[in-house]
């Protein structure tokens, strides 16, 4: 029987440093049974409270929310995906993506205070607004920009349908790992001409595309505040991998490899505007496998 993918938001942190962008990566725990001890963004799966806190407000709303053209979400769906990439960034990372009602950054002390709360948070998801609401804080959509959309292959026991988005790093904040799900924390340098190694077996293939993806449209808008000025209102095309099993050996293949359609297991049609722009990345990569 196909697993139901559940509904997850994942964020893609970028500092804003000048010349050396880096974007922000956890190791997952090795005992976890989703990805475990892999290199991933935050990030997590929907939660219903994430639903309620979007529906009761809590965020401001600009004029046109982030969606994609290619897999639109409802707004209420986009709202409540959002508030869950925050809250997940907060519970694995400590960083808050969230402002004062009257505009600015949230005061870095502030932040610093609200780390003894991250326990609370993870056990009982509710609790994130609760503390925004306490403090005077609020969650901006047009401060995550859409990124990319990944879903679990069909063949997968365990399987999300992931929206990824990208926010700059907040001002005088830092990161610092919650030891339960995130046990090590990387700060990956977007200018390095090896920033996506080809044999790295723990970094998951939505990880290592969607920094493929990032690094090419650093080195094409110059830098991270006109990438997320000029990729605001980007097209998202949802990419559902398939497995092919070759002499004993699993890949993921992707959209936009020549075999996809014709290799079983579920599939997404392939939009060639999106696609387009990733011809250049590998079309088959190896699943990220634990350390041995």
């Amino acid at each position: 029987m196909i697993a139901t993918p559940r509904d997850a938001a994942s964020v893609i942190l970028v500092s804003d440093g000048g010349p050396a962008e880096q974007a922000l990566l956890i190791r997952r725990h090795a005992s976890l049974s989703f990805a475990g001890d892999t290199w991933v963004f935050p990030g997590g799966k929907l939660e219903p409270a994430d639903e309620a806190a979007a529906a009761r407000g809590g965020v401001v709303l600009p004029d046109r929310l982030p969606g994609s053209a290619c897999a639109p979400a409802s707004r209420a769906r986009t709202l409540a995906l959002i508030v869950a990439a925050c809250r997940e960034t907060f519970e694995e990372t400590g960083i808050v993506l969230a402002h004062p009602a009257r505009g600015g950054d949230c005061p870095p002390e502030l932040a610093s205070s609200l780390q003894e709360l991250r326990p609370g948070v993870s056990k009982d998801p509710g609790l994130f607004r609760d503390l925004l609401f306490e403090h005077g804080l609020v969650i901006d959509p047009a401060r995550l920009i859409p990124w990319s959309h990944w879903i679990t292959p069909s063949l997968a026991p365990k399987r999300f349908d992931t929206r990824f988005f990208v926010a700059l790093m907040p001002p005088a904040q830092s990161a610092r790992c919650d030891s339960v799900e995130a046990t090590e924390i990387l700060w990956l340098d977007l200018r390095a001409a090896d920033v996506i190694p080809d044999a790295s077996p723990r970094l998951a293939p939505p990880t290592r595309i969607s920094l493929a993806e990032l690094k090419a449209a650093l080195r094409e808008h110059g830098n991270a505040q006109r990438l997320m000025q000029l990729e605001a209102q980007r097209d998202v095309m949802p990419i559902l991998p398939k497995l092919l099993r070759e002499d004993g050996h699993v890949t993921v293949l992707l959209p936009w490899d020549p075999q996809y359609a014709a290799t079983p297991g579920d599939g997404v049609p392939v939009d060639a505007r999106c696609a387009a722009r990733y011809i250049a990345f590998p079309s088959r990569l190896r699943p990220a496998a634990p350390a041995s």
